[in-house]
């Protein structure tokens, strides 16, 4: 009857953890599991705020302008704006509610992009 409880809980255990380490390899590999997650990875991990509330999202990131060969407000500032394009991609696809997306972009935390853009369907 032991041997069987051990065997069992065994079992369980190998399932809990094969289960979670899916999970976790979903979240770091696979498709983001929410609007957070995906603007995180729009920014690289670099969200110095994020808010989502009353259907307006406001995000602050900190971009670092190195584009391979230098760093430069001008590099900064093109990533910005790329990352502000794929935002309001990633905003219509994982949360439609959002109605406006207020951002903020700032190199060596001096504001370079500040946006606002109404989300039209």
């Amino acid at each position: 009857m032991e041997n069987k409880k051990t065997t069992v809980l065994i079992a369980l255990t190998a399932i809990c953890l094969f289960t979670s380490t899916l999970f976790f390899a979903y979240r770091v590999i696979g498709k983001p599991v929410n609007l957070h997650h995906a603007v995180n990875r729009v920014f690289d991990d670099r969200i110095d705020y994020y808010n989502l509330k009353n259907g307006v999202l406001t995000v602050k990131s900190d971009n670092f302008g190195w584009d391979g060969t230098g760093w430069s407000v001008k590099h900064a500032r093109r990533n910005g704006l790329r990352q502000i394009e794929k935002l309001q991609k990633v905003v219509l696809e994982y949360e439609p509610g959002v109605k406006k997306i207020n951002v903020t972009i700032t190199y060596l935390k001096k504001p370079e992009i500040k946006k606002s853009i109404v989300i039209k369907r």
